[in-house]
């Protein structure tokens, strides 16, 4: 079972990748049509070896920061979201 503070790795992606293609100013009389999305950011892992062989992978930002011996200990992620053209 992934540790509760992490999410399912799927669904940690996946609330990354939500967003509106386009934001409305309303009173302020602006729009804005996003095109592209580009995130790199460090990422905590929980792999979990299930019973059964399967792996199971959570992820979150990173809870804290713990000096080791090798730096960094995060690993990291890149999206790139485009707009369907």
């Amino acid at each position: 079972m992934i540790d509760e503070a992490f999410l399912k790795l799927s669904d940690f992606i996946q609330e990354l990748s939500e967003h509106e293609s386009k934001v409305e100013g309303g009173d302020y009389g602006f729009n804005m049509e996003v095109e592209e999305i580009k995130l790199g950011m460090p990422i905590q892992l929980d792999i979990v070896v299930e019973e059964d062989g399967k792996i199971a992978l959570g992820g979150v930002p990173p809870l804290y920061y713990v000096e080791t011996s090798v730096m960094p200990v995060f690993h990291s992620i890149k999206l790139s979201l485009g707009k369907d053209k």
